[in-house]
C-alpha cells in the first residue's frame, strides 16, 4: 500500500480542506506543523515518514485564479528524492505548463474537469505519464460518467478522490 499525504495549496498556503467546500478553506492549522507555509509542511510529513510520494492540488489553478506553480516547482526541486502528483486543473496539462517544472512532477486530470471520451484519450496520449484522479460526490462522479465504464482508457495510476468526505470524519465510502 502506498500512503500519498494531499496538501491543498491557495493563495500560496497550504490549506484544510473540508468537504470540497472551497470558499470556505482557510490556512492550515496542524499538531505536526506550526505554519501553512508549503516547505513546512512538507518537511514535517518527511520528519513522520520517509513518504516518497506527495499529491498536491494546486486550487487557485483548478479554478482559474491564478497558480501556486512557482512554489510547488521549488518545493519538488528541493525534494527532489520525492515525487510530486500535481493537479493544477485541465489547462495546465492542455498548455503543457513545463516551464521549471522538474521530472518529479507527474501531472494529474481531476474528473471534475469535463471534457468528452475523444480529448481524454487524446490527454492521455500527449501526457502518457498523467495520472487519473476520480472525484466523487456523495451523488457520485463529478463529470464524464464515461469514466466509470471505460477503465480500459484508464492510464496506470488512478486516485479516488471523495471530495465531500475529505475533511470531515466520515472516512471513505466503500
Amino acid at each position: 500500500m502506498l500512503i500519498i499525504p494531499a496538501i491543498d495549496l491557495m493563495n500560496g498556503q497550504v490549506v484544510h480542506a473540508q468537504q470540497g467546500q472551497r470558499e470556505s478553506y482557510q490556512a492550515i492549522k496542524s499538531d505536526i506543523c506550526d505554519s501553512a507555509d508549503l516547505d513546512a509542511v512538507v518537511n514535517s510529513f518527511l520528519q513522520l515518514y520517509p513518504f516518497t510520494t506527495f499529491y498536491i492540488a494546486d486550487l487557485d489553478a483548478i479554478q482559474k485564479k491564478g497558480s501556486n506553480q512557482n512554489i510547488i516547482f521549488d518545493i519538488a526541486s528541493k525534494y527532489h528524492q520525492c515525487e510530486f502528483w500535481l493537479d493544477a486543473g485541465l489547462y495546465a496539462i492542455q498548455q503543457n505548463s513545463t516551464e521549471n517544472i522538474t521530472s518529479n512532477i507527474k501531472r494529474v486530470f481531476g474528473s471534475e474537469n469535463k471534457i468528452s471520451q475523444v480529448e481524454f484519450v487524446d490527454l492521455l496520449h500527449s501526457n502518457p505519464e498523467l495520472i487519473l484522479s476520480l472525484d466523487f460526490i456523495e451523488g457520485g462522479l463529478i463529470e464524464n460518467d464515461y469514466l466509470l465504464n471505460k477503465s480500459d482508457i484508464w492510464p496506470s495510476h488512478v486516485i479516488t478522490m471523495m471530495l465531500s468526505r475529505v475533511g470531515s470524519d466520515k472516512g471513505i465510502n466503500i
